[in-house]
């Protein structure tokens, strides 16, 4: 069962797009990184539920919650391939999308199998870029690392990010079916290019 095809498109620009900056007016984005170091630094009193997701990269997807009663505040969605890992983190206000961090992180070396644990790979950063919403409007992207797309490559990317991050919130957001789910969720039903719906691929 294929994940929401909004997901895909995001990870897979994500791996090869730095930054794009924008200026935004009528919203500090210095106050929209309080609101996210506040967050952070109280993360540890927040619910975190885990859940995979199947079909999205080679090695699998984690999508992990932070929430307090029904209201979700963060989302980490992780994706692992042969050549490295991508990371996206969504943070909400209201249940709207407020700012967004995606690193990839390639990994560098042979794989290898040691006694000591050591696999013989190196990690890398390769992209590293924040974005900063307000009302579903890009105020800014800012690159720490990663080159800028432009033109209609930049716009499809915010598609694929903002689509993202509503699909695993729809996701985090509806109740568990019996029992854990083991060989992950798939997307039964999308509207807008976003999955508003999942069901477990097993039992």
């Amino acid at each position: 069962m294929k994940t929401a095809s909004a997901i895909m498109a995001a990870v897979l620009a994500g791996l090869w797009l730095g930054a794009y900056a924008a200026t935004g007016q009528g919203v500090s984005v210095a106050g929209i990184d309080r609101k996210v170091k506040a967050f952070d630094s109280k993360i540890g009193g927040f619910r975190k539920t885990e859940r995979y997701l199947n079909g999205l990269s080679t090695g699998g997807s984690t999508v992990t919650s932070y929430s307090k009663g029904r209201r979700i505040d963060k989302i980490r969605l992780e994706s692992f391939g042969e050549t490295g890992r991508a990371i996206q983190d969504f943070y909400f206000w209201d249940g709207t999308l407020l700012f967004m961090r995606h690193r990839v992180i390639g990994y560098e070396g042979v794989t290898t199998h040691s006694p000591d644990g050591n696999d013989g790979l190196r990690e890398s950063t390769t992209t590293d870029f924040r974005l900063y919403f307000s009302n579903d409007t890009l105020l800014r992207w800012t690159a720490v690392a990663g080159a800028a797309p432009g033109g209609e490559v930049r716009a499809a990317a915010l598609q694929g990010f903002t689509d993202s991050a509503y699909s695993v919130l729809a996701l985090m957001r509806q109740g568990p079916e019996r029992g854990p789910c083991k060989e992950g969720w798939g997307c039964t039903e999308r509207s807008g290019g976003r999955c508003v719906k999942y069901r477990c691929a097993g039992p």
